[in-house]
């Protein structure tokens, strides 16, 4: 089990040392992140969640993202959550232990407190003029600090609700209502009619590993174009080289991001070429462009959306496996830390919304009852039909790179993987000549003398916080777990 949560991490352990599953530990998880993540995900947001039963078994994607509202006109962000509602499908599909008993966690934890981290004070101290004053979150006017407990009574009460109630206590009842009264574009038809999706994951091929990430309009179409781009142009060769390997992923990463501006919506309402995005030819087409470590101006493109342009660090992420070889990857999220900043019976509203194109004619345009794109990218790795990598990360626009980046220090490079996620990261923006780095990635060679603009930040979760799982050839689990967050893993 690993989590950007030790809270979080330590529940999924005890869950299936109780006998559940890996998707019952999946499910209590993710309540408890809730808890102990508020600002990062929750019942007000949604996320999408990869299962791989096993070896020989069919894996499958459960979306319960955000959705527009029928009143698309609104100028709200707030779109209609799907968190609850995906809990309880994947429950119905996959469960095994009584729902109460994975809820029981996160109302523990939201009534008697969980200790603040660093990560969760930061993003109180930097979000706090978007936020109502809220005494718990805000003790005498200021963010409550590192290591002292937080106590959410209001969500322990409305978490018993949906303990007590269902879903439709969520979707039909007292909170539904309490949702309509404070965002009045969402409206009870909204809410009632809500669906989580069933989707089969794209594939794609890197190195030895099968590669299974979500379908549009999440981001691993994008995660799948950027490995097999890499793997052409023999990212190996840029081991020893750290500007060589910034450069080429950003470079690699700018086309695939241009080819989903064009092509990348919901499937449920526009035509996305999916098989062609992924085909050999179009990918072979892709790497075309590339020419050498040239930051040809054709690659650069405007941020179309107010959450890219805001550029904010969101979601969390982790990664389950149980005794039987079942993997789970999850990526929940409010979108910004803390969503819409809107609180409702203890918990915050998402404002997935922002990530709607603002490009007239973009296939990510705003509909009702549509799901904008996302960078997220929950991904399972396979070799001869079993999972044997999870991974994920938070980041925004960034998630993409980091994953693929990941992935390569580990396939290509053969890094501990421990050790490279540890490491520095680098982006290149998408639309201009910028390298950003951690505060300490060391070059070998002046970035500038590439002709391009370099920035360190010291904002580490700006890069994301990595987490997942390996199963090695004998069958043992290794785990590693992100620093830029709060995060930690376990294995029995």
């Amino acid at each position: 089990m690993s989590s950007d949560s030790s809270i979080a991490t330590e529940v999924g352990m005890k869950i299936m040392e109780q006998g559940g599953n890996a998707v019952d530990a999946a499910i209590a998880v993710s309540f408890v992140l809730g808890v102990a993540e508020p600002h990062g995900s929750g019942i007000g947001g949604g996320g999408t969640m990869l299962i791989h039963p096993g070896k020989g078994e069919t894996p499958v994607v459960y979306d319960y993202r955000e959705t527009a509202p029928d009143d698309t006109l609104s100028s709200s962000d707030i779109g209609v959550p799907g968190f609850v509602r995906g809990m309880y499908k994947v429950h119905e599909d996959f469960g095994t232990m009584n729902m109460d008993d994975l809820i029981d966690p996160s109302i523990n934890f939201a009534a008697n407190g969980v200790t603040v981290s660093g990560t969760m004070h930061d993003a109180l101290e930097n979000e706090a003029d978007h936020l109502p004053e809220l005494d718990h979150f805000f003790p005498d006017g200021e963010p409550i600090e590192e290591g002292e407990l937080l106590v959410q009574a209001q969500l322990a009460e409305t978490l018993e609700d949906i303990q007590d109630g269902g879903p439709d206590t969520f979707y039909k009842g007292d909170i539904a209502n309490e949702i309509t009264s404070e965002e009045a574009k969402i409206d009870e038809e909204d809410l009632e009619s809500y669906e989580v999706e069933i989707k089969e994951p794209l594939q794609g091929e890197f190195g030895n590993y099968d590669v299974l990430a979500p379908p549009p309009p999440s981001g691993g179409i994008m995660l799948i174009q950027v490995l097999e781009m890499a793997e052409s142009l023999q990212i190996e060769d840029t081991k020893d080289k750290p500007l060589a390997f910034s450069l080429l992923m950003g470079i690699i990463n700018r086309i695939s991001y241009s080819d989903r501006l064009e092509n990348v919506g919901d499937p449920n309402y526009t035509d996305v070429p999916i098989n062609e995005m992924l085909s050999k030819d179009h990918i072979n087409d892709l790497v075309s462009e590339v020419d050498g470590l040239d930051l040809s101006k054709e690659y650069r493109r405007n941020l179309e959306s107010d959450a890219d342009r805001e550029d904010h660090g969101n979601t969390t992420h982790f990664v389950v496996v149980d005794k039987n070889g079942m993997m789970v990857s999850v990526t929940n999220t409010l979108s910004d830390f803390f969503g819409s900043g809107e609180y409702v019976n203890g918990f915050f509203l998402n404002d997935q919304l922002k990530n709607f194109s603002t490009r007239e004619n973009s296939p990510n345009s705003p509909e009702a009852g549509k799901r904008p794109f996302s960078y997220t990218t929950p991904t399972i790795l396979t070799k001869n039909g079993a999972p044997v990598i999870g991974i994920g990360s938070s980041g925004g626009r960034r998630i993409t790179s980091m994953v693929a980046q990941q992935l390569v220090k580990t396939i290509k490079f053969n890094e501990p993987i421990q050790e490279s996620v540890n490491d520095p990261r680098t982006f290149l923006e998408f639309n201009e000549d910028v390298l950003q780095a951690e505060q300490d990635y060391i070059f070998l060679k002046n970035p500038e003398d590439f002709g391009i603009d370099f920035q360190y930040t010291d904002d580490t979760s700006y890069f994301g916080s990595i987490q997942g799982l390996v199963i090695d050839e004998n069958n043992k689990i290794h785990g590693f777990s992100d620093s830029n967050r709060d995060g930690s893993w376990m294995a029995k």
